[in-house]
């Protein structure tokens, strides 16, 4: 017995061959479909980590852009206000 409870085998062994077939067969069909959905998944939060980190990346640029337009902002501030 070990793996499966003991209610569970009592239920199984009353049930006619046929029966048991098909319950194999529709066990395997939901296995294999959840092993779809679960590669699925992986596939798309690959392709959504890799959009994410391209995303990323452009806003490192673009902070580095900012920083470096508020540091020329900083600087004409500061040569107006020795104009003046």
């Amino acid at each position: 017995m070990g793996a499966f409870p003991l209610g569970e085998v009592y239920h199984q062994r009353d049930r006619m061959h046929n029966a048991l077939y098909r319950a194999h067969v529709f066990a395997q069909a939901n296995s294999a479909s959840t092993n779809n959905q679960i590669t699925r998944k992986w596939h798309t939060m690959y392709l959504e980590r890799s959009s994410w980190e391209k995303h990323r990346e452009r806003l490192v640029v673009e902070a580095k852009f900012f920083e470096h337009a508020k540091a020329q902002l900083t600087r004409e501030k500061e040569a107006f206000e020795q104009e003046k």
